[in-house]
This record gives structure tokens, sequence and C-alpha cells, in this order.
């Protein structure tokens, strides 16, 4: 995603652009920027979660010129150069084109934000990547 910017700690109130340094290592290494997946977020929570300044109704009437819109995630796809010799397929049966159709969108609408592996304790709770 894209790193809110404080004023405190940057010297700025905006956006860091993590997402694009994230793109330009991996091509410096090589890899080839392959594909990219909005995954919108409820601006709503994020301003109730963040308290941010650009996300407060409040901003709109003192000083809308600081108002911003919400920060979705990305899924940034990178592949190694050259030729794919083990191929990928899949059946009509097992990868339904309905579902292709939902991958191949390039915003995701449908992701649950609160179904994440949680931190706990100094270890990963890896139940429900397990269970999938």
């Amino acid at each position: 995603m894209l790193f809110p910017a404080s004023k405190e700690r940057d010297g700025f109130i905006g956006l860091k652009d993590f997402r694009g340094d994230l793109i330009r290592a991996f091509q410096a290494q090589g890899f080839i920027f392959h594909a990219e997946t909005v995954i919108w977020k409820d601006p709503v929570t994020q301003m109730q979660r963040t308290k941010a300044l650009g996300l407060l109704h409040k901003s709109v009437r003192e000083n809308s010129a600081m108002c911003r819109m919400g920060i979705p995630d990305y899924l940034v796809t990178m592949r190694a150069p050259g030729e794919q010799l083990d191929r990928v397929t899949h059946t009509r049966d097992d990868y339904p084109v309905d579902q292709w159709q939902k991958v191949a969108s390039p915003v995701w609408m449908d992701i649950n934000p609160s179904d994440t592996l949680q931190y706990q304790g100094g270890e990963h709770d890896t139940s429900h990547a397990l269970s999938s």
C-alpha cells in the first residue's frame, strides 16, 4: 500500500509511494512488472481506525485542500524473465470462466480486510492459511 506521511516523522502530510519503490527494487534485480490489482478498502473504516486528517469530514469544512481519498491495497505481481518451460494448466471444471473473470479484474471489491493473519505473542497465526 501507499504509506501515509506525517508532519512529525516526514516533514509533510501526504503519501509515500512504497508500492512504486517495491516495483523499482524488483526491476533493478531483473524482474518484470507483470500485473497489478487494486484492492478496495473502505475509507470510512480507515478514517475510524487512523483518524487521518485527510479522511476526516471536518477537514472538508475547515480546509478542503487537505482532503484525500482512502488508500487501497495493491497486489503487485512480478515475474522472472525468460521462457516458462513448466506450464501451469487448468480445465474448465477446476477453473471456471466466472472465477477467472473475478481474478482478472483490475479492482478486487470483495476482499474481507479482517480475514488476515494475526500476529499473536511472537508467533504468527497460520490457522486460516492452513485451512484454506
